[in-house]
């Protein structure tokens, strides 16, 4: 049961069960009444709170949606979405993190947070997500508290694979076997129980899975990796809820799926030789120091961990070694091994006799450590992505090597800046946004609405001519829609002639009178493309560029619109516009404007000048981050293409003088800690070389 409410007479208690989330009535005035069903206001998701107004039920989920029964009608009235007016239900307690593509999901309370793609923020799932692997391109998570696998696509689509029954709940670890071709599903039992059973499961919908229930006795399986056609299991002497086994340390076994029916064959069987209550971590190691199994294991009183090097073909201790905190979890992927230990990330070198350990990122104390996901990636910029314990979660990126040193992403001008910021970012794209390139106009409010169509920026010459560069580029998409932002008289109907083969413009452009009525008209495009319904919007000047450009990160990861707004006649539609929405007001002009209309925005950003705007959005809208965008302060071509790459992987836009870091823009980067990547965009002519030296030095 998820929660119970008691209507304000005292006759009637209605309450929500999972795993159907389905609602129940009881009549508390008859002591023979038995609970009758109403069906599931939110199938797939928890009530986090139900209470009886006005005769009528109202619950809100786990996964953010508010819903109201009627029953008087047995009606369920039109739920509403929480997220996209900021009010998400947190998660107090993240389950789990792992890098799926260019997404980074986090497991939470019957639903994944994603970050690192604006379209999304949630996909929810019928359970906690506690453990979790990426298997080509997909994604197979295991659930509690039905024990169940489900696998999610690229598109995050969910769909289950199997339901692993036989008294399982909690599951505590996920593997995948190329040798048996299977996922590998460590599982725990009921509360107050020891133990545990371990199931393999084809990595495909509608699976009937091989369950052993007691592969470890009363131990439970708390880290799988995969060895050839065997399984080498790490175990746990914890129970569900309940103390460690007293007298027991934890083992580490080389187990396969054959012998005993429901059990399963050892191999070899190891006790670590100190006291340890946990396996944490466990990684196949092959290079030149031999082959080894290295294993991370804690004792149960939160004490520092240990670190073992064991033979995979005896079991055989080769080593072991104290380290300096608990170690919460460890992973290793393409030879690099790094492990979460007390607030830190650290990169382990293993040889025969022991390991050596660099500190990648230090957290202080502003990170609980949770989980860590190593992604594939190349040697030289291996990304570990992480997450911690708190109101919100903390999830982010830490580089091996010298992180501090930045990339340029630029061209021999402003239209080639956007091509190479488009083949970076962008394999295929359906559609391309394009702007005028020498006019900032009608270009400001372009990159929250190209982001929710997945699209790049591309920029247009003056008299309405594109590059052959450009026009590679959109071929190169295979782009099949063009979209003009503004009039004709920016973007004339003749660049059509100009478009590679099977691309055409879009016949609707986002187009007004002026500045401030094309801002609307985009803004109503992007309201469109994300559901139709109205959204918040921040509100900037369209007298100059630089404040809205530094809003297009934070836009689009709120899915807003930026509307430009001044004290003018020529914006009576934008102010209309946003009279009926709720509001943020980025820079000086901008506040001014929309008080003297008489609005009242909900926040205010005012910085001492450009850069310090920029700083406050980013610091506003992101908090500490690991990454940022830098764009030339003083011209906005390269900053349009920027914001909406910086959009995209949830990262802020700062900005720069020609050959100088201005005090704002400094102070942020330091803020990083010494991990953030910062990418600068433009060439050389507005952002000088002697910045990324500045930039290195921040340390």
């Amino acid at each position: 049961m998820d929660q119970i409410a008691i209507d304000p007479a005292n006759t009637q208690a209605w309450f929500v069960v999972r795993p159907e989330a389905r609602l129940y009535s009881l009549d508390l005035s008859d002591p023979t009444s038995v609970p009758v069903a109403h069906g599931a206001p939110e199938p797939g998701s928890e009530t986090r709170s139900l209470q009886v107004i006005d005769g009528k039920i109202r619950g809100v989920t786990g996964t953010s949606e508010a819903w109201t029964f009627d029953p008087s009608t047995e009606s369920l009235l039109p739920r509403r979405d929480l997220i996209p007016v900021d009010q998400e239900l947190r998660d107090t307690i993240p389950q789990g993190v792992v890098a799926f593509g260019k997404r980074v999901l986090v497991g939470g309370h019957w639903r994944y947070q994603v970050h690192g793609d604006p379209a999304v923020q949630r996909v929810r799932v019928p359970g906690e997500p506690k453990a979790q692997i990426v298997v080509g391109d997909k994604l197979y998570s295991a659930l509690y508290p039905s024990a169940s696998v489900y696998e999610l696509d690229s598109s995050l689509t969910v769909r289950k694979v199997a339901a692993l029954g036989n008294g399982q709940m909690r599951p505590a670890a996920i593997a995948y076997s190329p040798g048996l071709d299977k996922l590998a599903v460590a599982t725990g039992p009921a509360y107050g129980k020891y133990g545990g059973g371990l199931s393999l499961v084809s990595p495909a919908p509608d699976s009937v899975p091989q369950v052993f229930t007691a592969p470890v006795g009363r131990h439970q399986v708390s880290v799988i990796e995969p060895v050839g056609t065997d399984l080498v299991l790490g175990t746990s002497t914890i129970g569900e809820a309940q103390p460690a086994l007293p007298g027991e340390r934890a083992r580490v076994l080389r187990w396969r799926a054959d012998g005993s029916p429901g059990t399963g064959t050892a191999v070899w069987s190891t006790t670590l030789p100190v006291q340890v209550a946990k396996v944490n971590g466990i990684h196949l190691v092959d290079d030149e120091s031999g082959r080894q199994l290295v294993v991370a294991a804690d004792p149960a009183t939160g004490a520092r961990g240990w670190l073992f090097g064991l033979d995979p073909d005896t079991g055989a201790v080769l080593w072991q070694q104290q380290v300096g905190g608990p170690i919460r979890s460890m992973k290793g992927s393409q030879g690099y091994l790094a492990m979460y230990l007390s607030s830190t990330i650290q990169q382990i070198g293993v040889s025969r006799s022991g390991a050596t350990l660099t500190n990648i990122r230090d957290f202080g104390a502003s990170i609980v450590p949770s989980f860590i996901s190593l992604p594939d990636a190349p040697p030289t910029a291996q990304r570990v992505a992480y997450v911690g314990a708190g109101a919100n979660g903390v999830v982010g990126v830490a580089e091996q090597g010298t992180p501090r040193v930045p990339s340029r992403v630029s061209g021999a001008d402003r239209y080639a800046t956007a091509v190479a910021v488009s083949r970076q970012s962008y394999a295929h794209a359906d559609t391309v946004v394009l702007a005028r390139g020498d006019d900032f106009a009608d270009a400001l409010s372009a990159g929250p609405l190209a982001a929710a169509l997945d699209a790049p920026i591309l920029l247009a010459q003056p008299g309405g001519r594109l590059t052959p560069g450009t026009v590679a580029e959109i071929a190169r998409l295979g782009a099949t829609e063009v979209i003009p932002v503004g009039g004709t008289g920016a973007i004339p109907e003749s660049i059509a002639a100009q478009l590679p083969s099977g691309a055409a413009l879009d016949p609707h452009r986002p187009q007004g009178a002026n500045r401030y009525e094309t801002s609307v008209a985009v803004a109503k495009r992007l309201e469109a493309a994300l559901g139709g319904t109205p959204r918040d919007a921040f509100a900037a000047t369209g007298r100059d560029f630089a404040d809205a450009i530094a809003a297009v990160p934070a836009a689009i990861t709120k899915k807003r619109a930026i509307v430009l707004y001044d004290d003018t006649p020529a914006a009576r539609t934008a102010r209309s516009f946003l009279a009926a929405r709720s509001i943020d007001a980025l820079g000086g002009p901008a506040a001014s404007a929309v008080r003297a209309a008489g609005l009242a925005p909900q926040r205010t950003i005012i910085g001492s000048d450009r850069f310090d705007t920029a700083k406050q959005i980013g610091t506003t809208y992101f908090g500490r981050t690991t990454r940022a965008y830098l764009a030339p302060g003083l011209d906005f071509p390269d900053g349009l293409a920027a914001g909406v790459v910086a959009g995209r992987t949830g990262s802020p836009l700062l900005l720069a003088r020609p050959a100088l870091l201005t005090s704002p823009t400094t102070s942020s980067l330091r803020s990083g800690r010494g991990s953030q990547r910062v990418t600068l965009v433009g060439g050389v002519g507005v952002l000088e070389p002697r910045l990324e030296q500045t930039i290195a030095d921040l340390g």
